[in-house]
């Protein structure tokens, strides 16, 4: 029993110098667990870096993209701007062109209206001053001779200066036609400009 027990005790001392071998192998294995660990956090830190630096590369880019699209977009808007300012320029000054032309051919032709009216009441005093004359002078004939023929000549007389007499007004309200028409365009270029 005596073999028993020291091979109880040599066991025993083998079980402790496991334990303590299997304790050490513990320790090794859990040091090397830890390492291997903190390795994969390494790896898992340097990983997750390289992919945040990445998308950080990506975010610049697109950034710079877009304020170099910023700036395209400001100068084409800046080109539009000046483009659409010199063409609206171009056609003010076309407008205004048209109009100062458009105006100098109405008052010259106010100014030739005026002209020809005043030449017409002219002629129209002139002409009712002569006809006066010579109806008072058919009336005097008419006085002195043949009743009848000069009663024909009265009416003659009378029938062209109401025939002269009617032209005149027509004129006249030709006149007046083409006057209002000039006041009309006077103010259709008053209400453009």
């Amino acid at each position: 029993m005596k073999a028993t027990e020291e091979e109880m005790n040599g066991i025993r001392a083998k079980m402790g110098q496991m334990k303590s071998l299997q304790g050490k192998k513990t320790d090794d294995t859990r040091s090397v667990l830890q390492r291997m660990a903190t390795a994969q956090n390494a790896g898992l830190t340097m990983e997750m870096f390289r992919v945040w630096q990445k998308e950080w590369d990506e975010v610049r880019k697109q950034r710079a993209a877009a304020k170099e699209m910023q700036s395209k977009l400001v100068k084409q808007k800046a080109e539009a701007r000046r483009v659409l300012e010199k063409n609206l320029g171009e056609g003010l000054v076309g407008l205004l062109g048209s109009a100062f032309h458009d105006w100098q051919s109405v008052y010259y032709e106010e100014v030739k209206v005026r002209g020809i009216m005043a030449e017409a009441e002219q002629k129209m005093k002139e002409y009712q001053s002569k006809k006066r004359l010579e109806s008072m002078v058919v009336v005097d004939q008419m006085c002195g001779y043949k009743q009848k023929a000069r009663m024909q000549q009265t009416i003659m007389v009378w029938y062209l200066s109401v025939s002269e007499m009617i032209r005149t007004n027509a004129l006249q309200a030709e006149l007046h036609n083409i006057m209002d028409l000039q006041r009309a365009m006077e103010a259709k270029m008053m209400e453009v400009v």
